[in-house]
């Protein structure tokens, strides 16, 4: 199989121009393909309606084994457009981020966000302050914690969110840590940071996405593993 290595800029270029001469509706469905050929190094791309045929030379950077292959030009040009963009505007946090949270106050009671927790399959929910800033994150830690420093006895049906204020704080989970990240931080960043464990060997579970990243800013959105990582 022929394989190369070329500009995607470049490699657009010279297709968008050979590209004029084919039709929409071409009584042959090779007609609507582009015909690339690996030969001695140079790349040429032909291009035809049936009766005007257009060939043009492209540079490759490296190539092995030559070859011919027809690519339907329309899905090549989209991939090509979609790939010069994520290029030139890079896909950041503030792009996939989940913006519509779960999100808890400590006025809530305890047992309506657990009951939120079951029903969406979340771990944890993050509690905000009435100018949207974080609080900490709620989660099983956060009641094994208080019960741990109190005993089961100080557990009531009645208790809110702000019964348990003392241990949400998100440096104080054993298992997961969390950091703040800025909207703007492109998504290959953010995936790195995932795939690493803290000095205290916990995993990151989520990044709290702010306009630049401080903590005392309002919360955009959240970023979990499940979010970027197959």
């Amino acid at each position: 199989m022929m394989k190369f290595i070329v500009s995607s800029t470049d490699l657009s270029g010279h297709l968008q121009a050979i590209s004029r001469v084919i039709n929409a509706k071409n009584t042959l469905p090779i007609l609507d393909s582009f015909l690339f050929e690996l030969r001695d190094g140079t790349l040429y791309i032909t291009g035809s309606d049936g009766e005007t045929t257009m060939t043009t030379q492209v540079e490759v950077t490296e190539s092995e084994k030559d070859g011919k292959v027809a690519i339907t030009a329309k899905t090549l040009l989209d991939a090509l457009r979609e790939i010069i963009q994520l290029v030139k505007h890079p896909e950041t946090v503030g792009d996939i981020c989940t913006r519509d949270l779960e999100t808890a106050s400590l006025e809530i009671p305890v047992k309506d966000v657990m009951s939120r927790m079951l029903d969406t399959s979340y771990s944890h929910i993050p509690v905000l302050d009435d100018q949207g800033r974080l609080i900490g994150i709620f989660s099983e830690n956060t009641i094994f914690t208080r019960v741990a420093k109190e005993g089961m006895e100080a557990l009531t049906e009645q208790d809110c969110v702000g019964d348990y204020e003392a241990y949400l704080d998100i440096r104080d989970h054993v298992r997961d840590s969390f950091e703040f990240i800025a909207e703007t931080v492109v998504t290959e960043d953010a995936v790195e940071r995932f795939k690493k464990r803290d000095k205290q060997g916990r995993r990151l579970a989520m990044l709290v996405v702010t306009e630049h990243g401080d903590p005392t800013e309002k919360v955009l959105g959240v970023l979990t593993p499940y979010d970027v990582l197959e």
